[in-house]
Parts: C-alpha cells; structure tokens; sequence
C-alpha cells in the first residue's frame, strides 16, 4: 500500500512537469508569433485635391497625336503650363479633358495618354469628354493637384 501511494504521488509530479512544459512551448510560440509579425503599419493618410483647378488650352491637330513631333509639342506645352503656374513640382491627381468636334472623346483619350507619360501625371485619373461647340484641333485642359 506504501508503495501505491508513492506511484500515486509521483504520476501528480510528472502530470505537473508535462503540463508545465506544454504551457511554457505554448507561450513561447505564442511570444515568436507575436514578435514575427513586426511593429503594425501606420494608416496611410488621406489625400485631397486642390478645388482650384489650372486650366489651360493647347492647340494641336488631334490626327496627329501619335505623331512623335506632336507628342513633343503638346509635352513642351504641358510643362511650360505647369511651371508658369509654378505647380511643377506637385502631382496630378485628376485631369478633365474637354477635346473639340464628333470625335472629341476619342481624341483626348489620345491627349491623355500623352499626359500619362509625363511624371506629374503617372497616378492620375484621367477623364475623357469633347465639347461640340469647340473646333477638333481644341484641346481644354483642368488639372486638380494632389495636396
């Protein structure tokens, strides 16, 4: 009988041992799991649009809008836009582009995809309409910037 409790005793020790060791290897991988996930990353803040829009308008003859002389001219013009207004610098979030004639829309689809060659204007949205009352070559332009 002696002998029984003494089993007894030490099978309640070893059941301790064994679940203390479980709970400590559950802890440690709950602290590596924990610690491998990093620091959390900060919210990204809000970006607005400027409500004052730099509107211009260039001339250009939308047939030639693939053309590479073209492609140039209408770059020299949107540059020279920008840093009169001294918004060379700043990104482009929106860009509205009225384009002249029937085919208007079409035609400042082509504009636009000038534009997004140009690194102000990588991110931005673009919005592609025409204007009936202007002539085809007409291109009016509304950038809104990112502030």
């Amino acid at each position: 009988m002696y002998h029984n409790r003494r089993a007894t005793k030490g099978s309640v020790f070893h059941n301790a041992g064994w679940l203390f060791a479980d709970l400590l290897l559950a802890l440690t991988i709950i602290f590596i799991a924990a610690s491998a996930t990093g620091k959390p990353k900060p919210a990204p803040v809000p970006q607005t649009l400027n409500p004052n829009p730099l509107m211009f308008t260039i001339n250009v003859d939308p047939l030639q809008l693939s053309q590479s002389r073209t492609i140039a001219h209408v770059k020299d013009q949107v540059r020279q836009q920008l840093k009169q207004s001294h918004n060379s610098n700043h990104e482009v979030g929106l860009v509205i582009t009225l384009a002249g004639g029937e085919n208007g829309d079409n035609h400042s689809m082509s504009f636009n995809a000038i534009l997004k060659t140009l690194p102000a204007f990588q991110h931005a949205v673009c919005k592609n309409y025409h204007n009936l009352l202007h002539r085809p070559s007409e291109f009016d332009l509304e950038l809104y910037f990112i502030e």
